[in-house]
């Protein structure tokens, strides 16, 4: 239940700081939320908390995401740049800002799939590795985006 309640934290903070200061704000095409834990192969148990909110056209996006693995310990900052939609499926595209595990300025690119809510839900929600390299640009993360995608084991993902 800790782990939920810091979850639901996470995701609070990165909304209101993905929202910005008050004035006039560009217009939002889409959008893609959540948090929650994956358990990935490697690096094991993950926390995600992410906010991407697309701006214009082109795809450039503002927002966050942070990762915690509770394995390593490592704390990663991402500030979001680049977000694509299709249907339920969402392409996020940022930089490392702050990382006890990775350098700041690389790129990372990942994938998340909304499957619903409650009873409507065709099956969890999920979400690719976020790939993290220092020659991805953030603006291709739907080149990157396709591996295989794990399941939250409790959280939540909305793509709109």
């Amino acid at each position: 239940m800790k782990k939920l309640a810091i979850v639901g934290l996470l995701v609070v903070a990165l909304t209101l700081s993905a929202a910005g200061a008050v004035g006039a704000a560009p217009p939002t095409l889409h959008k893609a939320t959540g948090g929650g834990i994956v358990d990935l192969p490697i690096p094991g148990v993950m926390t995600t908390a992410f906010t991407a909110i697309q701006v214009d056209e082109q795809g450039n996006a503002k927002g966050q995401i942070q990762f915690v693995g509770h394995d390593t310990g490592a704390i990663t900052h991402v500030a979001v740049v680049y977000l694509a939609v299709e249907g339920n499926n969402a392409w996020i595209g940022g930089v490392v800002t702050d990382s006890t595990a990775y350098p700041v300025g690389w790129g990372v690119v990942g994938w998340v799939q909304d499957n619903g809510e409650g009873s409507k839900a065709t099956g969890p929600d999920k979400r690719s590795y976020f790939y993290l390299a220092g020659s991805i640009n953030p603006f291709d993360a739907r080149t990157y985006g396709y591996g295989d995608l794990f399941d939250w084991t409790n959280g939540n993902v909305q793509v709109k």
